[in-house]
């Protein structure tokens, strides 16, 4: 099924949600403007800065990424996001019946799962092309640790499943076309729209579970899964 398709089926007078969440660093926006060049029917809603906007950051939103602006000088102090508040917020930007991208790693915490939302993607990437990314921008050594050990354990996948969505998937942008992703993310979304009672699915094949932490078939943890132990989680 093609975005072509998809604007068909999803109607403009009905509203609609598309959840795009993940680790930072790991595409979400690349991929949420990415659907917005297939199709204008779907209107970007930034968790980051709806969160600046309601006045819950108490440090700068790097607006070209989706996180934090960390340099390597400063390692600068933030208060924990209130989630409730932040949940308000959105829903008062997504009132109006139109198609809307929820686009932000605190998504699955601030969107609920109602009949509106129509597909949580789950954007994956390998930790240690993650601790590339934030290098360039300029996050501190335990920032880029933290957040590439968050990406190891799957953190956000469990939280974002955990939210009982109507259908949930994950996808490895590592080294992936962003424009292939987004056509992934548009069918399956248009999918649900025409199995409305479908469940939530872990196990096909455009979105097979992602495990970056793997042990043999021994049940002893692989090489890779020991380096990850040892480089995120040493402290």
């Amino acid at each position: 099924m093609n975005s072509n398709t998809t604007m068909r089926v999803v109607e403009k007078a009905k509203k609609h949600i598309i959840i795009i969440t993940g680790t930072p660093g790991v595409g979400k926006h690349t991929v949420a403007n990415e659907i917005t060049k297939m199709t204008d029917d779907w209107h970007i809603i930034d968790v980051n800065k709806s969160a600046r906007r309601a006045g819950l950051y108490e440090y700068d939103i790097d607006e070209h990424t989706d996180d934090a602006t960390y340099t390597t000088k400063q390692h600068r102090n933030v208060i924990d996001i209130d989630t409730d508040k932040l949940a308000d917020a959105i829903k008062q930007e997504i009132t109006a019946p139109r198609n809307y991208i929820v686009v932000g790693h605190l998504a699955p915490y601030v969107v609920q799962a109602t009949k509106e939302v129509i597909f949580a993607a789950i954007l994956r990437r390998d930790p240690y092309d993650l601790l590339k990314v934030y290098q360039n921008r300029g996050y501190t050594d335990v920032k880029s640790r933290e957040n590439a050990g968050s990406e190891a354990l799957g953190v956000i996948t469990h939280d974002t499943f955990a939210a009982s969505y109507a259908k949930t998937g994950q996808f490895d942008t590592t080294k992936k076309d962003p424009k292939k992703i987004a056509k992934m993310i548009l069918d399956a979304a248009c999918e649900t729209c025409h199995n409305p009672h479908d469940t939530t699915d872990k196990n096909t094949e455009s979105w097979k579970p992602i495990d970056w932490m793997q042990d043999d078939d021994n049940g002893t943890p692989t090489p890779k899964t020991l380096r990850m132990l040892d480089d995120f989680f040493k402290d």
